[in-house]
């Protein structure tokens, strides 16, 4: 089954599990690094419209992207709040956002980039570097533990990302182990935050 399959098989059951989880609480490791009201967010992979939603509420323009149709429209009737655009995209080119011209203060990866084949990894990168204003912060959530059967995913150790990073140009901002918000004792995340330099 496509990792695409999987999610429209699922997406009522994954969108209740994801709006569980309280975003504030969630993405406190990097809250410091949320630029002021205002700035233009890019969040990849947006699934429920959770972190969309919890975005657009601290007063930033949203741009919420999500290639599952089922979940796409989930979102959007559950979190109508102004402030959020809903795009069918994907890594590791997103064409459309590109196409859109934008460049954004904040752009949020959580827990998306184990879906990303590693032969893919450096277009996906040099993709979201580009979409970046300058001094802009990229956030990357990674995927520690045993993949799941039944939908495609693809380790990604934190040393390789990192280096990935660093190769392309982007400062190391926070790099921090952190447990799974859902409890699964076996799985893990390594939070990366990232700064696209001003020069």
């Amino acid at each position: 089954m496509s990792c695409e399959d999987f999610y429209s098989q699922n997406a009522a059951g994954l969108a209740a599990r994801y709006e569980r989880l309280d975003p504030e609480r969630l993405h406190r490791g990097w809250r410091e690094f949320l630029p002021a009201g205002g700035a233009v967010v890019l969040d990849v992979g947006a699934g429920s419209g959770r972190d969309a939603a919890w975005l657009a509420g601290l007063g930033h323009a949203v741009v919420a992207v999500e290639p599952c149709a089922a979940l796409r429209r989930a979102a959007g009737r559950r979190h109508r709040q102004p402030g959020i655009g809903w795009v069918d995209d994907r890594l590791p080119e997103l064409r459309t956002v590109c196409a859109g011209g934008r460049k954004f203060h904040l752009i949020l990866v959580n827990a998306v980039w184990m879906h990303v084949a590693p032969d893919e990894r450096q277009t996906a990168i040099e993709t979201l570097k580009g979409l970046l204003a300058p001094g802009a912060v990229l956030v990357v959530t990674l995927r520690r533990g045993p993949l799941e059967a039944g939908r495609t995913m693809h380790p990604c150790a934190a040393e390789g990302f990192l280096g990935l990073a660093r190769r392309h140009g982007l400062v190391i901002c926070k790099s921090l182990a952190t447990p799974d918000r859902l409890g699964r004792r076996e799985i893990g995340w390594h939070l990366v935050v990232l700064r696209r330099p001003r020069a």
